[in-house]
């Protein structure tokens, strides 16, 4: 029996322990839950590793206007029956070339060189000397687009219209990013409402416990009649039924907030409380602070993509007229890599060529269709790039006023919890010197409880609508 009550204190003891410690746990904070979310919901680390790839990804489109060094090698067997006495019967050889490739955004194409090759003439008569020598180049080519993509236009819509898909690429990972923040906000804030709802209806039924119990003595004593003892019953159990159903919301609540932060439990960790009336009743009205929405952008982005796009296929269809020009200067030399080399060096033995290129489409219904279209195509990109200015304007300038009117209903909701105080106190006194009836108090105890109610939603409702405008702000 000893060992039994020893027993029982020691897990008595535990239990108290460990209400102390969970007591004394500090609340979690609405960043760290947010870095939560982002961190062990598999959806927010998508989300967060999309984000930096797209933005790794920005300048993707400039990759093909960066200089490219490039190098060649090969063998080669040329043999051919001979058509005269100087004729090789077999030409033998290797070649290497290396160089440096670049294209620029103005249509200009450059090609810088360096071409070596040993050369052997099989079956060659004694008097075709050499017949076993090196040869080496060093030359340049060009080319200038002047009609079709003319001074680079294809090539600059093409990068500017790869650029703005990747913006818009970045802006709607960013976006979906902010809206499951926000989710995950709203869903801290609503938590924390509903332990203050559930708190201030834990209060009220205490009240309408104590009326109850003091209305059934007065009753037994027949100082009141039964109906005001059932009809304060009746107002407990109602307060009891309002609690119980609030919790069964907050539980519903809890789940998904555990959800957000990928966590398969029931239970809610200690909240901050909502923010002091001052913070909440904060206008976000500087416009001149505001960043833009990623989803307004993303419609801009792709308007702008689809601008440049339908200019660059407006100027691929005119007709094609390139200058072409090759310098190089060329060496010689019967056994000796590098005396070729040196020889091309000096310039001693260049050779050149300018030229134009030129090809123009031939069916004309065609072509006039499709730059038609395409002239259509850049009206439309305009008229959803002046749209997507239009509503997002519309949309800030909702909000504000959204603001307004939702801290007006706060205020008005905090003034009316503030006169049911006072005139909940001030009924009690008159129930109980007798100058006023049981259910004149149970209105204005009811009148209470949803004034209570009505201001922390009105709290919820106010950080909601603050987390719509943080949708203008840049992603933390």
């Amino acid at each position: 029996m000893r060992n039994l009550m020893l027993t029982a204190v020691l897990v008595l003891s535990l239990a108290a322990q460990a209400q102390e410690k969970a007591a004394a746990a500090p609340a979690l904070t609405l960043q760290q839950y947010m870095e939560q979310v982002k961190s062990g919901n598999p959806e927010g680390r998508a989300l967060v590793q999309n984000v930096e790839m797209s933005s790794l990804r920005l300048d993707e489109a400039d990759a093909p206007y960066s200089p490219d060094l490039y190098s060649e090698y090969r063998l080669f067997n040329d043999g051919k029956e001979p058509t005269n006495g100087f004729s090789p019967k077999e030409t033998r050889g290797r070649q290497w070339k290396v160089g440096v490739r670049d294209k620029t955004t103005f249509g200009l194409s450059a090609d810088v060189y360096m071409l070596s090759q040993h050369t052997t003439l099989i079956g060659a008569p004694a008097m075709l000397n050499p017949s076993d020598y090196e040869t080496s180049t060093m030359g340049i080519n060009l080319q200038q687009s002047l009609w079709r993509n003319g001074f680079g236009e294809v090539e600059r819509s093409n990068r500017d219209a790869a650029l703005a898909a990747s913006r818009v690429n970045l802006l709607r990972s960013k976006f979906a990013l902010k809206n499951l923040l926000l989710k995950a906000e709203n869903t801290y804030w609503s938590v924390v409402s509903y332990n203050q709802i559930i708190k201030l209806q834990e209060e009220n039924v205490d009240r309408a416990k104590r009326l109850r119990d003091w209305m059934k003595q007065r009753a037994d004593m027949r100082l009141f009649d039964d109906v005001d003892a059932l009809q304060a019953q009746a107002a407990f159990e109602k307060r009891e039924l309002e609690l119980e159903t609030s919790m069964d919301e907050r539980a519903a609540m809890i789940r998904a907030f555990n959800t957000l932060r990928g966590q398969n439990s029931d239970e809610a960790p200690t909240l901050s409380e909502l923010p002091s009336q001052e913070a909440l009743t904060k206008a976000a009205s500087d416009k001149s602070k505001r960043m833009s929405r990623e989803d307004f952008r993303l419609i801009y982005e792709e308007a702008e993509a689809n601008l440049n796009r339908a200019t660059a296929s407006i100027s691929a269809l005119r007709p094609q007229l390139d200058l072409v020009g090759s310098l190089a200067s060329n060496g010689l030399d019967a056994s000796s890599v590098g005396d070729a080399q040196s020889e091309a060096t000096r310039g001693k033995y260049p050779s050149w060529s300018v030229g134009v290129v030129f090809s123009v489409p031939l069916d004309y219904s065609l072509i006039g269709n499709m730059k038609r279209s395409y002239k259509v195509q850049k009206s439309a990109a305009v008229d959803m790039k002046e749209q997507a200015r239009f509503s997002e304007e519309r949309a800030w300038d909702d909000l504000l006023k959204q603001n307004r009117e939702a801290q007006g209903r706060f205020t008005r909701a905090v003034n009316l919890e503030n006169l049911q105080t006072d005139l909940v106190q001030k009924e009690r006194r008159r129930l109980m010197n007798g100058r006023s009836t049981t259910n004149q108090s149970l209105t204005i105890e009811q009148g209470l409880a949803e004034a209570q109610i009505q201001r922390v939603k009105a709290q919820l409702g106010l950080l909601q609508l603050h987390n719509v405008i943080k949708q203008f702000e840049e992603v933390p």
